[in-house]
């Protein structure tokens, strides 16, 4: 299988990882598309609290995991 990286560009991104190839050895980090603006649920909208919650639970997942 041949690899989708360039010489000019070591990182790969992979469903919501980036690797990144730094000196042969591999670093991982979030993947964003271009158009993310860092923005969640606001804590004081009319959102139920659970949907709060388990955004905020789903980033700690994500941390945790990565």
């Amino acid at each position: 299988m041949r690899s989708p990286l360039s010489p000019s560009d070591d990182k790969l991104n992979f469903l919501d990882v980036t690797l990144i190839n730094n000196n042969n050895e591999i670093e991982f980090d979030w993947y964003h598309k271009l158009t993310f603006l860092k923005r969640y649920l606001n804590f004081v909208s009319y959102h139920p609290i659970s949907q709060k919650r388990n955004t905020i639970a789903s980033l700690v997942d994500k941390i945790h995991f990565l």
